[in-house]
């Protein structure tokens, strides 16, 4: 079985232009349904990205193009994840002193989990802007989403309206 995984995962590292997800999709879809083979590869790839981005990768800069994590919400608070940490600790053992052992180990460690796959969704939205060229218009949500649009696809644009910041009306 993991000789199988193993081939099919080097054997997807040669599909052009698929982003990670894509690929270990492809390796998992021999043992799972795709649409768990898809779940199970986001996953890995969002708590890859998230310990490359803590252990040095948010040194990297940006790549060109609009990102989301420019306003996004994450920004202001990821400075303020590392701090859940010791307060889920404190806060599940006030609030539930007899609870199970193991109980609390699995509460500390979804705690644990759901910082990481924050700090990976904001490295892809960092990692994946969206771009403009003459062909193409690609949107992306990090791992979440991605949307290409041909030039053909696209009827009009126009920039958004200017924002009076005394009144908050559109002008």
């Amino acid at each position: 079985e993991f000789r199988r995984v193993l081939f099919r995962s080097r054997a997807a590292r040669t599909l052009p232009g698929a982003w990670p997800e894509d690929r270990i999709a492809a390796a998992f879809e021999a043992f799972v349904p795709a649409r768990a083979a898809r779940l199970m590869a986001l996953e890995l790839v969002m708590l890859g990205i998230a310990l490359r981005f803590l252990g040095g990768g948010f040194r990297e800069p940006a790549p060109a193009g609009f990102s989301l994590h420019q306003e996004t919400f994450l920004r202001a608070f990821l400075p303020v994840l590392p701090l859940l940490l010791p307060a889920d600790l404190f806060l599940v053992h006030a609030l539930f002193p007899r609870m199970a052992p193991w109980l609390r180990w699995i509460l500390h460690f979804a705690t644990v989990y759901s910082v990481l796959w924050m700090v990976g969704l904001y490295a892809t939205l960092r990692q994946r802007p969206h771009t403009v060229d003459e062909t193409s218009v690609s949107l992306h949500m990090g791992v979440l989403g991605s949307l290409t649009l041909r030039r053909d696809q696209i009827l009009a644009a126009a920039p958004l309206p200017e924002l009076d910041r005394k009144s908050t009306r559109l002008n």
